[in-house]
């Protein structure tokens, strides 16, 4: 029979209740209590570790009527080790809160409070050896009784039994309930990780059991990830870190991310920093995303009491080191130390950057003069983020050339600066000049599918399409900005003016006009200095523009002989306004130029000739000199308007490779 010694109640050194409210752990972080208990068991000394999960269908859902399965629930959860156990040591410790017991080993006196925090009662039964002898102590913790001693004894000789201690930890608090791993895979993919620095160094085992499966962390750890690890150190400042850098199949770990440890312990993860780093390793023809456990002193003395989270500054470049001065700092260690698989994530990139730049061409001086942009982006990076990093690119050499005009000073290194300067500025006028090209490349193409659409479709009326596309129908000039009409479709001379109607009766800028018609469009250029009070400018070169729809052979003869005439009469010898309220007069010995843009049927070709029209040499139109007006007036295609202007165009086309 035993020997037993004093047993009963025996208070904390101080307030449990108050102690345990203060901490605070987020409902997802349950498991914490299990993560305390393990590495309890690892330090002292225990070789097998069995964490053994127990649950029961819940009952609740027993009456409910659904065709889903019986949700299980966790109801207990017991460890067992074949370490130190509860000795008079141990035991005197375990009753003082902050107790500084373990204070070597990281420990902060409050882990076993976190029990309290997620379980309603615990139970602990173990047998150890103390002076070469054998005992057993069973307790009861728990925030109502606090620890209270029920049984104690000492074993009799021969009547040793194995050396163990046993934590049950009872009925989990129903906020804690839902995220709680409830299966020995999933919980021991948890402790793994989360003991991975004591699994590498140590010679134990940690098994987790469920109702059906069992878990082997070391086992997990020898055949997974062993062979893979490398390790390494880093100096952030003046602080020095240790890293281990595991890579792990992405069925188990989504992205790359770093583990902050204390004292061995994960406290928790963080995701690494650039875009290098969002995608998946190729790792030994399988994908793969690195896990980097760093550790160090610096990190064991900033972790809070309850090991959640480590008092880290707001800032950078102060004092102490911040989280993302640390983040910072590993990432681009591992863009280093997995150097062979960053360079193919590279060579994707420039794939992708160059699949966008051959639809956005104009931005290859950009490229050319910023390559980094590779390392900006990922595989999930869209075309328009793309885009985006290469006008901040932009923005950025703006404000540099802003920068350096405004400290530009003749002095040594005047040259230098002003030709860094001059550099950038060469990039942005590539650019815009690129941006320009793709421009018309685009309107080219959209007039070519007007002219298709109207060749499949003969009751299309065009000519809107077509008069807008050149210059918006119903505006002045002044109403159009440079990069919103398209005149050089047209006779690229045509975009320098200073007078355009599109669209407008005459009397509303003619002031000697009383005429409600409306050419489609008037354009005034080739400017004369003039002094007058009244009028500011005098114009010798007016143009008008006619579009022609097909079908009215009948109509063109009048058109030629009579309606461009009266439009010309008009405008001689004429006062006009600007909306601007500038006043224009045309010189009454002004040259017309006239192009009516239409469709040379055959008829129409006939009519033409009648009227003493001469073809033009390249042939799909014709063309007539009025001396008793001054006017000529030339008569072409919508597929001349086309050819000709892909010509002009075609070598700007060819240097940017977008022919």
């Amino acid at each position: 029979m035993g020997i037993y010694f004093k047993k009963g109640e025996i208070r904390m050194l101080a307030d449990l209740l108050g102690s345990v409210n203060r901490i605070k752990i987020n409902r997802n972080d349950g498991v914490f209590t299990i993560f305390e208990a393990v590495v309890n068991s690892i330090q002292s000394d225990s070789k097998n570790i069995l964490v053994e999960l127990k649950t029961e269908k819940d009952k609740q859902s027993s009456f409910e009527i659904t065709d889903k399965k019986e949700k299980d629930v966790l109801t207990e959860v017991i460890i067992t080790d074949d370490g130190y156990g509860f000795n008079d040591e141990n035991f005197e410790s375990f009753k003082k809160i902050n107790s500084t017991h373990k204070l070597k080993l990281g420990g902060k006196g409050v882990g076993r409070l976190t029990w309290l925090k997620v379980f309603e009662n615990i139970e602990i039964e173990s047998t150890y050896k103390q002076d070469k002898k054998y005992f057993f102590r069973k307790i009861f913790f728990n925030l109502y009784d606090e620890v209270k001693e029920v049984e104690l004894k000492e074993l009799p000789f021969g009547d040793q039994k194995q050396i163990k201690t046993t934590i049950k930890f009872k009925k989990p608090k129903g906020d804690f309930l839902e995220k709680f791993p409830i299966t020995a895979e999933d919980l021991g993919e948890k402790i793994l990780y989360h003991c991975l620095s004591y699994l590498i160094e140590g010679v134990f085992e940690i098994t987790i059991k469920d109702n059906k499966n069992e878990y082997r962390c070391k086992d997990e750890y020898r055949s997974r990830l062993e062979n893979d690890i490398k390790k390494d150190t880093i100096k952030i400042n003046k602080e020095e870190f240790d890293i281990i850098y595991i890579p792990i199949d992405k069925k188990k770990l989504s992205k790359h991310e770093i583990s902050f440890t204390a004292n061995k312990r994960e406290v928790y993860r963080r995701g690494m920093s650039g875009e290098l780093l969002k995608s998946s390793f190729e790792i030994d023809k399988k994908e793969k995303y690195i896990l980097a456990f760093i550790r160090g002193n610096y990190l064991d003395n900033s972790v809070s009491e309850d090991r959640t989270r480590f008092f880290f500054p707001d800032e950078d470049g102060g004092l102490f080191l911040s989280e993302k001065e640390i983040i910072n700092s590993v990432s681009n260690k591992i863009i280093t130390i997995f150097d062979k698989s960053i360079e193919i994530i590279r060579e994707k990139n420039k794939n992708k950057i160059n699949i966008f730049l051959n639809e956005n061409p104009y931005y290859r001086a950009v490229y050319k003069y910023n390559e980094t942009i590779v390392d900006e982006i990922n595989s999930r990076t869209t075309n328009d983020e793309i885009e985006e990093k290469f006008e901040k690119t932009v923005r950025q050499k703006l404000k540099e050339i802003k920068t350096n005009i405004k400290t530009l000073e003749l002095n040594g290194n005047y040259q230098e600066k002003f030709e860094e300067t001059i550099e950038k500025i060469d990039v942005l006028k590539q650019l815009d000049l690129a941006k320009y090209i793709v421009h018309r490349k685009i309107i080219i193409e959209l007039f070519d599918k007007i002219l298709e659409k109207k060749e499949n479709d003969k009751n299309y009326y065009y000519e809107k399409d077509l008069h807008n596309l050149i210059f918006p129908m119903k505006k002045y000039g002044e109403e159009v900005d440079y990069n919103n009409h398209n005149l050089w479709l047209i006779d690229d001379r045509l975009s320098y003016h200073t007078f355009l109607s599109s669209d407008k009766p005459f009397n509303e800028f003619n002031e000697n006009s009383t005429n409600k018609e409306r050419a489609d469009l008037v354009i005034l250029n080739n400017l004369i200095s003039f002094s007058d009070k009244e009028v500011e400018e005098l114009h010798s070169n007016v143009i008008i523009v006619e579009f022609k729809r097909p079908g009215r052979d009948s109509l063109i003869e009048y058109d030629l002989n009579t309606q461009i005439y009266k439009y010309i009469e008009e405008l001689l010898d004429s006062k006009i306004k600007t909306k601007n309220g500038k006043r224009i007069e045309i010189d009454k010995n002004a040259i017309f130029n006239v192009y009516i843009i239409c469709e040379l049927s055959s008829e129409l070709v006939k009519t033409l000739r009648r009227a003493n029209y001469k073809e033009l040499l390249e042939g799909q139109g014709y063309y007539f000199y009025n001396d008793s007006y001054n006017t000529l007036i030339q008569v072409f295609s919508l597929n001349k308007v086309l050819r000709d202007v892909k010509l002009r165009n075609k070598i700007f086309f060819k240097q940017l490779g977008v022919l």
